[in-house]
């Protein structure tokens, strides 16, 4: 009986020894696998390591925020801050009135060097009797937005009105320009007519 046991303690002992062995190979592959060292962590004990944020060597990649909470991205030891993804949450929103009474093309945002135009929104009211008012968003340069024209919305009707105005509210960013182009609003105009409101746009 005491050589059964004996036996089965041996065979235990064995079984760990091999499942030890197994680990610590298993531990050094994957170890193997971490590059470099550590930026903002360190091995724990003798196990793997926890990395905060870390380098292949050569090329960093470190994630973090600036005061603002924008993302910056740190290459090879350089820091910059990414680009917004919105501009009309990343830069200051002007606004530019609209009082048109004629058929015409008015520029809104007129271009500045090689910075982007935005329109964020407008809030426009319409009034057309007989026939309907519209008008239209585009992109380009020039005055009247005459060249590389990109045009950003539909023609905008106020419809037929006995009275009363037509009210048209748009919210959510529209396109961004090219470098260097501004924004128009392009008008047709019915009987009586008054297209007046705001359009606000971000420039950089």
């Amino acid at each position: 009986m005491n050589n059964w046991k004996a036996i089965s303690i041996a065979v235990v002992e064995g079984l760990l020894a091999l499942n030890l062995l197994a680990f610590s190979a298993h531990q050094d592959t994957y170890g193997s696998q971490v590059q470099g060292t550590a930026a903002n962590g360190a091995a724990v004990g003798s196990g793997w390591p926890i990395m905060v944020a870390g380098t292949d060597g050569s090329n960093r990649r470190t994630l973090s925020t600036d005061s603002t909470g924008k993302l910056q991205v740190a290459v090879s030891g350089t820091v910059t801050t990414a680009a917004p993804i919105n501009p009309c949450q990343a830069l200051p929103i002007q606004s530019t009135p609209v009082n048109v009474t004629s058929a015409t093309t008015v520029q809104l945002v007129a271009p500045s060097g090689s910075t982007v135009v935005t329109i964020c929104g407008y809030q426009i009211a319409m009034v057309g009797t007989i026939a309907a008012d519209t008008f239209l968003l585009e992109y380009g340069t020039g005055a009247t937005c005459g060249t590389g024209t990109v045009v950003l919305t539909g023609a905008i009707s106020s419809g037929i009105l006995t009275a009363g105005a037509t009210p048209i509210s748009h919210d959510v960013p529209l396109r961004s320009s090219a470098a260097g182009a501004g924004a128009c609003i392009v008008t047709t105009i019915g009987t009586g007519p008054q297209i007046q409101g705001v359009v606000n746009w971000v420039q950089g």
